[in-house]
């Protein structure tokens, strides 16, 4: 069945210090219904004189304007840093836009982020009155015109020092500083939280679902997490019906990855992974789901899970899944790291929904055959046997070979050693079982390169069979007519 896991082995929702601290540290959409004083007052311009929330087309954002250094911008204080959790992940997003009289060093490529914003962190010791400074993340703006928002997203981690019940500071802000003395930094949708318990494992069942949050409906705002982003131009789009999904764009070796939880992966379960993917490319492209698992040797073994249907600019979200079981590798992984990408193309935008590798059937145990095997099966069973499933799909690796320690008289085979549920998609197979094991063999001499020839001639009008035998070593390479079983000049043979 499903693997059953101890709260050691996967990572859990983390919690606030205490009960009357909140997981939502800052939400602000700058909205004029919803904005009062008091949650404006948290928000300055760092030193700049002008701030203002700024209205267009029933949009409110919040502006900071006539800035005479490249250290001021948007800043916005934590009233309550002891009521933060160190150590646990928080999701910080919020939309930014850059604009002003002269085109920003960070809209051109290449200066390659040079004056991009940076997200600051700046707290105040209480007993030395000291000022520390810490910059938590810049934001991958190269490609992005002035005057246009963009989404800029971390996973932030706080420490003891700063945050949480020990920590002792009498003021927190987090403040925008980076692009050029006069140029205006907007903000919009500023969030930042704990890490909600939707992109964690459930922990009542941790293995029903290996993704959470793959539907990118459970996690904080635009942030993409439980997934991380290398080159981080990855956020959670949400359109005008209301549903989220993941973006990938400027690929290049931008990958949105998660991590399995290995305690799942063990021998012999089914999973079904599916997802819903569009790439955004006049010429249609196929998707595809790679998983590389990390061996204990520092190796990796990549292997395509899924190949999707191709999809275009102008076809939307197509959908694609399949069963799956887990390779050898997979199994004795140490870490095991999943991500989508068009399949041979590293320039188009990919978008993705639904992504999910959910729990179907743990392994097979027992085996049900025609009960009259039994009277030739039985008793070779009962001695320790091995049993043969033949492959379910056009893969002839996908067969499975099994121990096997009894049979009831009713056509039941118990196994000593479990197998993957074969598991019928469209294309699939009924499978088929064997017996392997033989009391009689016939072998040929290990010291001899030269294998054995098991011939029955001239004999057309008498029945010869050939049942119970193993016969190992037959057969000579290069021979004619030297096959590992010979039936020659017998007439019909079947």
């Amino acid at each position: 069945g499903m693997a059953q896991l101890e709260p050691s082995q996967y990572e859990q929702a983390p919690v606030p210090p205490s009960a009357e601290c909140s997981s939502m540290v800052v939400s602000q959409n700058f909205d004029n219904s919803t904005l009062s004083s008091s949650n404006l007052e948290i928000w300055d311009g760092n030193g700049a004189t002008g701030h203002i929330i700024t209205t267009e087309r029933g949009d409110s954002y919040y502006e900071v304007f006539n800035r005479t250094s490249a250290g001021q911008g948007p800043r916005v204080m934590l009233t309550n840093p002891k009521c933060l959790t160190p150590g646990a992940p928080y999701l910080f997003s919020t939309k930014i836009k850059v604009s002003g009289p002269y085109t920003s060093d960070c809209s051109h490529m290449e200066y390659n982020n040079g004056n991009c914003p940076v997200l600051m962190l700046v707290y105040r010791e209480l007993d030395t009155g000291r000022q520390k400074l810490r910059r938590l993340g810049r934001f991958e703006g190269k490609y992005l015109p002035d005057d246009t928002w963009g989404i800029f997203q971390l996973q932030i981690l706080f420490t003891a020092e700063e945050v949480g019940p020990s920590s002792n500071n009498q003021m927190m802000a987090m403040f925008m500083e980076g692009p050029e003395a006069s140029l205006d930094i907007a903000l919009d949708d500023f969030l930042l939280e704990l890490a909600p318990p939707g992109t964690y494992p459930n922990p009542v069942q941790v293995c029903a679902e290996l993704l959470p949050n793959g539907d990118a409906e459970h996690g904080s705002g635009a942030n993409i997490f439980p997934f991380t982003s290398v080159g981080r131009e990855s956020s959670v789009v949400t359109d005008e019906n209301g549903n989220s999904f993941f973006r990938q764009s400027r690929l290049g070796s931008n990958r949105l990855t998660t991590n399995l939880v290995t305690g799942c992966v063990v021998k012999g379960v089914v999973y079904r992974i599916s997802a819903r993917v569009w790439i955004h490319n006049l010429v249609p492209q196929n998707a595809e789901i790679v998983a590389g698992s990390w061996q204990p040797d520092g190796s990796v073994e990549w292997r395509t899970l899924l190949i999707c249907p191709p999809s275009s600019e102008s076809s939307g979200f197509v959908s694609c899944e399949k069963m799956l079981s887990f390779s050898d590798k997979q199994i004795t992984a140490s870490g095991i790291t999943l991500f989508i990408r068009p399949r041979g193309d590293a320039t188009s935008t990919i978008d993705w929904d639904d992504l999910s590798l959910q729990f179907v059937t743990g392994s097979v145990e027992e085996l049900l055959v025609d009960p009259t095997l039994h009277d030739c099966w039985g008793d070779l069973i009962s001695e320790g046997a091995e049993i043969l499933v033949t492959s379910h799909t056009l893969d002839f690796t996908d067969s499975q070979v099994a121990s096997a320690s009894g049979m009831t008289a009713d056509g039941n085979i118990f196994l000593t050693s479990s197998i993957t549920n074969p598991t019928s998609g469209p294309d699939d197979f009924t499978v088929e079982v064997a017996l392997l094991s033989r009391r009689i063999t016939v072998e040929a001499s290990s010291d001899s390169s030269i294998g054995g020839h098991f011939i029955v001639m001239h004999t057309p009008d008498v029945n010869q069979t050939i049942r119970g035998v193993q016969i190992k070593g037959f057969g000579q390479q290069g021979t004619l007519g030297r096959y590992p079983i010979h039936f020659h000049m017998c007439g019909n043979v079947y």
